[in-house]
């Protein structure tokens, strides 16, 4: 009789601990499996959110968990300035071990599949808040790199994904912010969590795949927005490639200005493709190093526009490039970026003007060859285009990033016959001259630009040139500006040169330190023209002026 006491006892301990593990276990893994939820829409904030579930089972003899039906919500007397509201399908989670994990409190996944997760993100406009957060819907894979460290995994899927961003305003208006819609595959992760000092070593994989469809962001208030159809990345073929972009203001010109209030440049950008190849995998989820063997961007149109009617804004100094390149904190690489079957309109307004002029540069062709930060690098382009539509234009670029003096880049150009009226487009509106008849046969320049200083070369050959000097807004001529045309055709013509000889001008240009590098390196050239068609050598400081006519004096007589 004790012994069957004894035994009845032992058994009912034992069903107790197997009813005891398989509740707690099955407690343990429903919070992991919100916890995992949890971390995907949330990142570290999920406090303060309940995980429903329609349906939960897990196979214990399949090391295997499922869920469906999956509802995430912010609890309803939690105050929060941001939250998330959220649907997922289907959960799957497969273990390594499930009996040992659930025991050991140490679980191993073995594969992660989310499907069709739909999460609406809601955030209240804060005026107070001029640092306010920047949502965004493309991932950060150096913050997935760091999560991922904290735990076994060897596969995880997140499928056929939906994220919505809403700005609740101060009206309680809800603005729709941005959209996605994401597929996320890692296959054969293995981490080396002894070796974590050694970053390019953290972790390796088989395959990696990011897809998402068409997405676009704006941001209440701000001045752009962005959208694209397609984006790829993936360590297999291509590493990335990007379809579909666009970047413009959310605004019209008058208004996209006057918000600012200062000159600046508006940018539409649109890029039919652009696509990476080569990277090294296990560069991934490496933040110091970022390397790739080719970029390609494929039909960029780009315009830029420039009011000059508004104040200069000399508080911001732009940087010039090589200090840019040298100021990223990891190492940038790329082998070339090539640049195909592009164009660029710049467009500006000159002050009292009514219309902006254009300046057209078409079919545009080249390669920047070893972009990479590190000392004593040189950084070359080679570049190809249609300078107004009409002259065949070359152009080549060394930038030197571990030199300042004498110059940190140098450039030399080319640009071929056009007729000279095709600058009208630009000047007539711009600055109130027009080019009636005339023939700019070549015109060659070399340049040098140092931090503060571009110099140079120009050489103008050109052809019966006739000007109008007119209004900025219509084409006719007022009596003084009927005269100032009249001198100045006679100063042109007398300094124009019916041989091949051209007309030579020294370039001279101090940089503006608010205004762009590309605003830097345009003036430089250009610095010279006036002198080249008339002779001034207005661009020179005074005694750089006196010193060079005096040297082409000497040179005259010697000469004779």
């Amino acid at each position: 009789m004790k012994k069957k006491h004894i035994l009845f006892t032992v058994l009912l301990l034992l069903f107790s601990f197997i009813f005891y593990f398989f509740t707690a276990g099955q407690r343990m893994l429903e919070e992991f499996a919100a916890q995992t939820l949890k971390e995907v829409a949330l990142g570290k904030n999920g406090k303060g959110y309940f995980v429903n579930f329609q349906e939960f089972s897990i196979e214990w003899g399949n090391s295997r968990i499922e869920a469906t039906g999956i509802s995430i919500i912010p609890h309803i007397n939690q105050e929060k300035n941001s939250w998330v509201n959220g649907t997922v399908d289907t959960l799957i989670i497969e273990f390594s071990n499930l009996y040992l994990g659930a025991l050991s409190k140490n679980i191993t996944i073995e594969d992660l599949r989310i499907i069709h997760p739909n999460f609406q993100y809601f955030w209240n406009e804060n005026t107070q808040n001029k640092n306010k957060k920047v949502h965004n819907p493309i991932p950060k894979f150096d913050a997935l790199r760091a999560r991922l460290s904290k735990i076994g995994i060897h596969t995880i899927s997140i499928l056929n994904t939906e994220f919505n961003g809403y700005l609740v305003t101060n009206n309680y208006n809800h603005l729709h912010i941005f959209h996605t819609s994401q597929n996320f595959i890692l296959e054969g992760l293995k981490f080396n969590l002894d070796s974590l000092d050694n970053k390019n070593k953290v972790v390796d994989l088989e395959k990696f795949h990011f897809s998402s469809g068409p997405t676009f962001m704006k941001g209440h208030k701000d001045l752009y927005q962005y959208q694209f159809d397609t984006l790829l990345i993936s360590n297999t073929g291509d590493f990335f490639k990007l379809g579909g972009l666009k970047l413009s203001p959310q605004y019209s010109d008058d208004t996209f200005f006057k918000m600012i209030g200062k000159q600046t440049d508006r940018f539409i950008v649109e890029i039919e493709s652009l696509e990476g190849h080569g990277l090294a995998e296990k560069e991934l989820f490496n933040q110091d190093r970022f390397h790739l063997d080719k970029i390609i961007i494929n039909s960029l149109n780009a315009n830029i526009y420039r009011d000059k009617n508004f104040e200069e804004d000399s508080s911001v100094i732009k940087q010039l490039p090589h200090i840019s390149l040298k100021a990223l904190d990891f190492q940038l690489a790329i082998d070339s970026i090539e640049l195909k079957n592009s164009q660029l309109t710049y467009q500006e307004k000159s002050k009292d003007a009514t219309h902006a002029g254009h300046l057209p540069i078409t079919h545009i062709n080249g390669v920047i060859s070893d972009v990479n930060n590190k000392n004593e690098n040189i950084i070359q382009l080679e570049l190809a285009c249609e300078l107004l539509d009409k002259a065949d234009t070359k152009l080549s670029i060394d930038v030197f990033l571990g030199r300042k003096e004498p110059y940190f880049m140098t450039a030399e150009g080319h640009i071929d016959a056009f007729p000279l009226s095709a600058l009208n487009q630009f000047t007539h509106d711009n600055m109130g001259v027009q080019f009636q008849r005339g023939i700019a046969t070549a015109i060659d320049f070399n340049a040098q630009l140092n931090d503060s200083i571009g110099r140079g070369n120009l050489d103008f050959f050109y052809q019966d040139l006739k000007i109008k000097i007119t209004g900025k807004n219509d084409s006719k001529s007022s009596v003084i500006e009927s005269i100032a045309g009249f001198a100045a055709n006679n100063l042109v013509h007398r300094n124009n040169f019916k041989n091949r000889k051209p007309r030579h001008a020294p370039l001279y240009y101090k940089r503006i330190q608010y205004k762009s590098f590309i605003h830097y390196l345009i003036h430089t050239v250009m610095s010279g023209a006036q002198t080249a068609v008339i002779g001034t050598y207005s661009q020179l400081p005074d005694d750089e002026k006196k010193a060079y006519k005096k040297h082409k004096r000497d040179a005259k007589k010697k000469h004779h």
